[in-house]
């Protein structure tokens, strides 16, 4: 067989984003259409007894075994997180046998289980047999720089040199760490960074996952952006990039999108994800612009804030759509978007622009992040010492300038009265100097 295709999808347990409503059997629909040879799933409910007793229509067979059907005639489920309710973990979906499984847990710590779920396959036409590793890594950078360690361990491990390999999943990758390790330590290639992918299999991805329509609150009124307008797949992409803000370095300290970091993004997709007079910089900055928060337009959406010139963030009074346990609210986008999270990875000159952007959106005000305690702590020690150090030398000053005063004050003053007590004690002070004088020469 000359081409293997390939998707990887995180259901989040067969519901909508924000828990809205249960689309497995829409995402079972979708996936048919993929036309993917394997599929590699994460966040796969193998059991709940709640939802099968709650929800109408909820399937009868675990989700990995409902989404295969009868197109991927083999599958794979790695059990990771284990609850009264039931469990949930990785799956993987193929055409062709699988001829063995394994999952390897490499869990973090207690609150957040984790594994890693190798298959091996045998495609028709392969010589040799194709390693596919499943895998949702932790949320923190610690756990994930552990996880990955563990990931290439088990590859060099367990895989033959000439064997193909392919690594999918959620990475949780927020500084695109992950990547760079896979590539310099074992060869593998990032398919979402190749222009390749965004130009051919992407394009149908789009048309198949993305939404007709995203509905806003802006504080003021309910707004509908269409999927023909520019400003939806631009508040798209600020919604996917929007992480990056914080954990990536920049030309500036704002925190923010430039035009530049957005057309750097757009520049390989086909014209059917980005209409070519809508992929330039001066269309770019007019729908920026005609948004802005207080922006004299008819058809102002208020979607963005202006942080600097040519520097854009999301205007922090918008809400969107969000469904729990059968409840509809509008929840703040930065609520939505996971700010407080997002600034346990952010880089610290970004720190006062974050805090600035928490108290907008009427966020509680940030401490400090777990993963930089020690950084932080270790820093307020060193300032601490320079502290110390300053007032040592400033306590040094000021006790050299009252002893030269005094010097000075003793050369300055009259000389006592003869037969006094201080005149005896001046003559013979001036006797032990001339002594000490002499025996030094």
């Amino acid at each position: 067989m000359d081409t293997l295709h390939v998707a990887t999808y995180n259901i989040h347990k067969g519901f909508s984003n924000f828990n809205r409503r249960m689309v497995v059997h829409e995402l079972r629909d979708r996936l048919r259409q993929l036309g993917a040879d394997l599929v590699f799933l994460q966040e796969v409910l193998g059991d709940h007894q709640r939802h099968a007793e709650r929800i109408p229509d909820w399937p009868e067979e675990p989700q990995y075994e409902f989404l295969a059907d009868s197109v991927w005639q083999d599958y794979a489920y790695g059990r990771n997180s284990v609850y009264d309710q039931g469990h949930h973990g990785n799956a993987v979906l193929s055409r062709y046998p699988i001829v063995r499984w394994d999952n390897e847990d490499v869990s973090a710590h207690a609150l957040e289980s984790r594994g890693l779920l190798h298959c091996e396959i045998k495609p028709p036409g392969y010589q040799r047999t194709l390693h596919c590793i499943c895998v949702h890594l932790a949320l923190h950078e610690n756990g994930r720089r552990a996880q990955i360690g563990a990931l290439i361990e088990r590859l060099q491990r367990e895989v033959p040199r000439d064997d193909p390999v392919i690594v999918a999943g959620d990475f949780n990758d927020w500084r695109n760490l992950a990547g760079r390790r896979l590539t310099t330590e074992l060869g593998l290639r990032e398919a979402f960074r190749d222009p390749k992918f965004a130009r051919g299999p992407f394009a149908p991805l789009y048309e198949l996952l993305a939404p007709a329509a995203v509905d806003i609150n802006t504080g003021q009124r309910l707004v509908r952006i269409d999927r023909h307008l520019s400003e939806y797949f631009l508040f798209q992409t600020l919604w996917a990039l929007f992480k990056t803000r914080f954990t990536h370095r920049q030309r500036r300290p704002y925190a923010a999108f430039e035009t530049q970091a957005i057309l750097d993004v757009w520049k390989a997709l086909p014209a059917n994800v980005v209409r070519r007079e809508r992929n330039k910089r001066a269309h770019l900055s007019s729908v920026l612009s005609r948004n802005e928060v207080e922006r004299d337009y008819a058809y102002n959406r208020a979607l963005f804030r202006r942080v600097a010139q040519g520097w854009y963030q999301f205007n922090p009074e918008l809400s969107v759509r969000r469904k729990v346990d059968g409840n509809e609210s509008w929840v703040p986008i930065y609520q939505a978007l996971n700010l407080p999270f997002v600034g346990e990875f952010a880089w610290d000159f970004v720190w006062p622009r974050l805090a600035e952007y928490l108290m907008l959106a009427g966020l509680p005000e940030r401490a400090v992040p777990i993963a930089l305690e020690r950084l932080v702590a270790r820093q307020q020690q060193a300032q601490r010492e320079q502290e110390r150090e300053a007032e040592a030398l400033k306590e040094a000053v000021e006790r050299n300038e009252a002893e030269r005063l005094a010097a000075r004050q003793r050369m300055e003053a009259p000389p006592p009265k003869w037969g006094t007590p201080a005149a005896k004690r001046a003559e013979i002070e001036r006797i032990r100097q001339a002594i000490a004088k002499r025996q030094e020469s």
